[in-house]
């Protein structure tokens, strides 16, 4: 066993002040990174109880996102490059969610995926950024940006991870998506419509037929064409588009309203 000398106790006791008083910077920063705070223990640790809360008889979890929420934030303040850290801001983003206070997590899953572009956890935070515009959906007589912007996340999350555990449920998110855009071209088209407005009207029928030819609604789509190409004394496209009717859609309903 090695016996330190009088001289060694002297040199670890000047370099324990140095270090006190901030001399030694690099040294200091080099001590902290290499081993964890114990307030930083404390504070994750105090998040992460909120966070995940406790069952009571069971079946009662008194979770706390907002406690959770602010301390996480105050972490991440203190201990920016905590190995904590990257579990602390996914774990503030979820809470976020959880309040529905969807804006600010879209900023924290958003600053996780630019930072740790390699991290595990990426395909989850893409898929989650998705779901913040997709609970945010609006009724098809309002503005679409929140669809475009949920589709556009779950797209991402397939493109770049097909292996995902997230992929079925993107897929599935994504044709909901398309079917709201849809339907929001086929309500803009009928208005156009009804207003004698034909052509605008066949531009929108055209789109549901092109852009979302999944979405269910391509014989309505059609429907409305035939009656615009009619309106306009388009006779042979008309036809055209009556036979893609009943050749695509033998058993719509929008075929026996023109029966009827």
């Amino acid at each position: 066993m090695a016996i330190m000398t009088w001289k060694g106790k002297i040199f670890r006791k000047r370099l324990w002040v140095l270090l006190a008083l901030g001399l030694l910077p690099g040294l200091a920063c080099a001590g902290k990174g290499m081993r964890s705070e114990p307030g930083a223990d404390d504070l994750f640790a105090r998040g992460m109880k909120a966070f995940q809360g406790k069952k009571i008889w069971g079946f009662i979890n008194t979770r706390d996102y907002s406690q959770a929420s602010t301390l996480f934030q105050e972490f991440l303040d203190k201990y920016p490059y905590s190995r904590f850290a990257p579990e602390a801001q996914l774990r503030l983003a979820d809470s976020f969610f959880a309040l529905e206070e969807y804006d600010s997590a879209v900023l924290v899953y958003d600053e996780f995926q630019k930072l740790r572009p390699s991290h595990p956890e990426v395909p989850y935070v893409l898929y989650q950024l998705g779901q913040c515009f997709f609970r945010q959906v609006l009724s098809i007589d309002r503005d679409q940006a929140a669809v475009i912007s949920a589709q556009k996340w779950f797209e991402e999350l397939v493109r770049r991870y097909p292996e995902s555990k997230w992929r079925a449920e993107a897929q599935d998110k994504i044709r909901k998506c398309e079917a709201d855009l849809a339907r929001r071209e086929i309500y803009v088209g009928t208005f156009y419509y009804r207003r004698h407005d034909y052509f605008s009207a066949l531009d929108r029928f055209r789109n549901v037929l092109t852009l979302y030819p999944d979405s269910g609604l391509g014989d309505q789509a059609l429907y409305y064409s035939y009656l615009c190409f009619q309106a306009v004394s388009d006779l042979a496209r008309a036809r055209e588009t009556l036979e893609s009717l009943r050749s695509g859609y033998p058993g719509s309903k929008y075929l026996k309203k023109l029966k009827d």
